[in-house]
């Protein structure tokens, strides 16, 4: 009886041992939850598959629109991370006091495209100026990002203004506004759109899109891309905001069509 209460003890107290050391690991094992604007998504995900295996610290991203996400954080999410395509959208959040202020950077910017179906039968060759009426030489639909939440959206309807078209396309249902930059691109891809505005990113990524021109800087504001601590983030979010100024993060971004901008 006594021997087989010594093995029970034993068997207790290696339970007990292996139930510590999981629980240790657990605690360990760190994580990042990074809200991203969806334009970053393709360069996102190889920048925090470089940052987990130098660092051992899990990184679990979120994409959508830049408003989308700030409003989700507002909410009640809990995010680490928050990469805005826009300055706007970053002063929201750091209004609502969401943010980290000193860890406020910004890192990157982009140009802003009109793209078409790859073998569209469309050749309209875009001018841009006040002369030119965009509204009326399409023949099919223009997608975009929706302006309101969507900061593609927002660049794209200021562009447009800028040449006098935006009006040329209300009322007639020749506009396709989209939840994100990704959505606005994916409805060129499948032709149901025969013109649409993204980043010049977003282009990149796509094999069944042509870029048909790039519009001029002074059509519409600086594209900059924020990055900040969410309070109450994790204390290793600096960690991953340092990797984004790294040379290998750089090096992703500039594969992917970004700018990257030195860290100040």
């Amino acid at each position: 009886m006594l021997k087989s209460s010594r093995i029970s003890i034993k068997a207790l107290l290696l339970i007990l041992l292996l139930l510590f050391g999981s629980l240790q690991l657990l605690a360990n094992s760190a994580e990042l939850n990074v809200y991203a604007a969806a334009s970053t998504t393709g360069p996102l995900l190889e920048i925090a598959q470089a940052f987990e295996k130098e660092t051992d610290i899990k990184i679990k991203t979120s994409f959508a629109s830049s408003g989308v996400l700030a409003r989700q954080i507002e909410q009640g999410a809990e995010a680490d991370i928050y990469i805005s395509a826009s300055k706007k959208w970053a002063d929201y959040a750091e209004e609502k006091d969401l943010l980290v202020p000193s860890t406020r950077k910004n890192f990157l910017t982009n140009t802003l495209v009109f793209i078409t179906p790859k073998g569209s039968p469309s050749a309209l060759k875009i001018v841009f100026s006040p002369d030119f009426d965009l509204p009326a030489k399409l023949q099919g639909r223009l997608s975009i990002g929706n302006p309101e939440f969507v900061p593609a959206g927002r660049y794209a309807k200021e562009a447009i203004s800028h040449y006098g078209w935006w009006e040329g396309f209300q009322g007639n249902k020749r506009l396709i506004l989209s939840k994100d930059v990704r959505a606005a691109l994916r409805v060129v891809e499948t032709g149901e759109a025969e013109l649409g505005v993204v980043y010049g990113s977003d282009a990149k990524t796509s094999d069944k899109v042509i870029l048909a021109a790039t519009f001029p800087k002074d059509s519409h504001k600086p594209i900059i891309y924020v990055i900040a601590a969410v309070n109450g983030c994790s204390e290793d979010a600096d960690k991953f905001i340092d990797y984004i100024f790294s040379d290998k993060a750089k090096e992703i971004f500039n594969n992917f069509c970004f700018i990257p901008l030195t860290k100040k």
